[in-house]
């Protein structure tokens, strides 16, 4: 059995890679099923090389594994309870939001579309009217 401190740093390395939103994005698309990059750039409505690189980070730490069919690559999650996973943390993330509003100035990020988009803090008033229009 793995130590505690490999287990907490091969964690970490994991939480890393899905703390973007893209590829915490990336990931929950592909819980629908495989993708080649160009659908997911439409999808996320980002560049394909942004995708790429996104791909490869969680390639890298063995979230997706590819395959390739003639001249397109389709990627796929190595197990695909990642995405429920990831679905339940946003959920955790959006109740937490809702019974602590000081939690918004820090969690509430836009990020835009653009890769290129710096993040933008969403303030606490805009946060609250994000909230109650998708309760």
């Amino acid at each position: 059995m793995p130590d505690k401190s490999d287990i907490s740093y091969r964690l970490g390395r994991l939480f890393a890679a899905l703390a973007h939103p893209a590829r915490a994005r990336i990931v929950m698309e592909l819980g629908k099923g495989e993708m080649c990059v160009n659908t997911m750039a439409e999808i996320l409505k980002i560049s394909h090389s942004s995708v790429s690189q996104h791909l490869a980070i969680l390639r890298a730490q063995r979230v997706i594994k590819e395959q390739k069919a003639g001249r397109f690559v389709f990627y796929r999650l190595v197990d695909p309870a990642m995405a429920s996973w990831i679905a339940t943390a946003t959920n955790f993330g959006t109740a937490t939001l809702e019974t602590d509003p000081a939690a918004c100035d820090a969690s509430q990020t836009n990020y835009g579309t653009d890769e290129q988009t710096a993040p933008q803090v969403v303030s606490r008033a805009e946060c609250s009217e994000l909230n109650s229009s998708h309760s």
